[in-house]
């Protein structure tokens, strides 16, 4: 019988590296890596304009805009409901 090459599932894929993805309201962009980026610095060079009433995600765990970033992060900017 011939051997099958099974893909791991999802969960056990390798991260992705080579830069940082960054995501709002359904865009993305990819920026290169630089080593002491932080979540405002891959923002920034997303080109992506953020209000102060913004909260920050990495790889899904909100942090705040001064986080170091590591090769291979996805970062995601969402704005905060203001009230009225």
């Amino acid at each position: 019988m011939p051997e099958t090459t099974v893909a791991p599932p999802p969960s056990a894929a390798p991260r992705k590296t080579g830069g940082i993805t960054v995501k709002t309201n359904g865009d993305r962009k990819n920026v290169p890596f630089q080593k002491g980026m932080t979540v405002a610095d891959s923002v920034k060079a997303a080109g992506f304009t953020v209000r102060w009433r913004t909260k920050y995600f990495v790889n899904q765990k909100e942090v705040r805009s001064s986080e170091t970033l590591k090769d291979g992060d996805e970062v995601t900017v969402v704005p905060r409901k203001g009230n009225g």
